[in-house]
């Protein structure tokens, strides 16, 4: 299990942006999604930030005409937030439910940042998020992480949007298979992030996975890469934590 709150985000996308707080660092593709009463942002890594990386690229697979698993309790849901497990659904896991292998994969295009942000991202996806806006019927089910939870005092604003309260769901990707020192805060067996559309006119249903060069899909009970020695540390000795920690993309990192 992860540090972090599993949830799944239901609702009506209605904008969709690649966006960056900070000109330096890679944008994250945001959708936001409204559903009756309050706004979301969904933020979608693009490309990986480690800097130990020598290809930045992220791994993603866009499979139309699937089945998502738990399909029927889907499409059960309301629209809004949902911290999991809750009415009948549990997270999804890449590798146990079959979602997509990594042979199945492609590199995503790396974005340019001496090229305007607005012009760049992958044209089958975004051309895929401007169907689900134009479509009155379609509805995005966004399984992720949930932002880290702020008291009802506060009022911060979401800064791709402008929304308040900075409410939605990261971690758009796999967050298993990640080598001790690397992400391995984030790595839980059925806590995986992914986007399902339901294309309600046609019943229709796509996914969009995402995930990164570096995490394995061979991993223990506790989405730990088998081949990684060394990540027992961490999972018997809670005073001995990841050295890396993973800041919500919205705030102000420090330096």
């Amino acid at each position: 299990m992860s540090n972090f709150t599993t949830a799944l985000l239901v609702g009506k996308p209605t904008q969709a942006k690649l966006f960056s707080r900070n000109p330096s660092q890679r944008p994250h593709y945001h959708i936001l999604v409204e559903t009756e009463n309050q706004q979301f942002d969904i933020a979608v890594n693009i490309a990986s930030e480690d800097p130990k990386s020598a290809d930045v690229r992220v791994l993603y697979a866009l499979k139309p005409n699937i089945t998502p698993p738990q399909v029927e309790a889907l499409l059960s849901l309301s629209n809004g937030m949902f911290n999991l497990p809750d009415q009948g659904i549990v997270g999804i896991d890449f590798v146990r439910d079959q979602l997509v292998t990594k042979e199945q994969m492609q590199l995503l295009p790396l974005f340019n940042s001496s090229q305007p942000i607005e012009d760049q991202g992958e044209p089958q996806i975004k051309q895929l998020v401007e169907q689900v806006i134009a479509e009155k019927n379609a509805v995005l089910y966004a399984f992720g992480h949930r932002y880290e939870q702020r008291s009802a005092q506060q009022t911060t604003s979401n800064q791709a949007w402008g929304f308040q309260p900075d409410d939605g769901i990261h971690n758009i990707h796999m967050n298993q298979g990640n080598s001790r020192g690397n992400h391995d805060d984030e790595n839980g067996r059925g806590e995986d992030g992914a986007l399902f559309i339901y294309l309600r006119d046609s019943n229709t249903w796509v996914g969009v996975y995402v995930a990164f060069q570096t995490q394995s899909f061979d991993n223990d009970s506790h989405g730990y890469p088998l081949d990684d020695s060394q990540h027992t540390i961490d999972i018997s000795n809670p005073q001995n934590p990841s050295p890396h920690r993973h800041h919500h993309h919205n705030q102000q990192q420090s330096p």
